[in-house]
């Protein structure tokens, strides 16, 4: 039992120095809270992903009617590779419009078992490898403006529970970056 608990506490240990390494890392980025600079969002998309250990992790903006949701940025750690422009539209995935636009927070491991993201799990996250979802909403001074979402950490537990907290601070942290929905400078960045 002890070496189990001393695993543990290293684990989680290292988890904690990760994510202490990010927002460092983050806090020095003067420019992810500069609405056109997509290098800032690379970044971050970057270093959320190496701190928590995730396969995949993404920033996705709501469009102005709440239809749909675009892809700012999505890093994939197994490619070290970047997309941006994947659009997700209110009838292809209700359900997670519906929680999104709540403000609902979703951790699900296997999204193709929760009605919130089944549809997604069928049209993007089965499409690319992914199975577990972690999506925190982005809020800024219309509401919710966006989301991030991080894909197969392998985090479950406590794990899961610090992964999520880190996740809802780096939102909070960037939701500035975000203008309200009805303003026009809510444009996409320039990829």
């Amino acid at each position: 039992v002890a070496d189990r608990n001393a695993r543990t506490l290293g684990r989680r240990e290292q988890a904690l120095a990760a994510q202490t390494a990010a927002f460092d890392e983050l806090a020095a980025t003067a420019s992810l809270f500069e609405a056109g600079d997509q290098e800032a969002l690379r970044r971050l998309t970057e270093t959320v992903a190496r701190a928590l250990a995730a396969r995949r992790v993404s920033l996705w903006q709501v469009d102005d009617r709440h239809d749909g949701i675009t892809c700012l940025d999505c890093y994939d750690q197994e490619s070290n590779g970047h997309t941006t422009g994947t659009d997700i539209r209110r009838a292809e995935c209700p359900e997670l419009l519906e929680a999104l636009v709540r403000g609902e927070e979703i951790a699900v491991a296997d999204a193709a078992q929760d009605a919130r993201t089944a549809g997604v799990a069928r049209g993007y996250l089965r499409a690319v490898g992914s199975r577990a979802l972690l999506s925190v909403p982005i809020r800024g001074g219309a509401g919710v403006v966006g989301c991030i979402w991080i894909e197969d950490t392998g985090a479950a537990g406590r794990r899961g529970v610090e992964a999520q907290s880190f996740t809802r601070t780096i939102a909070h942290l960037i939701g500035s970056r975000f203008a309200p929905a009805s303003e026009p400078e809510m444009a996409r960045p320039a990829v």
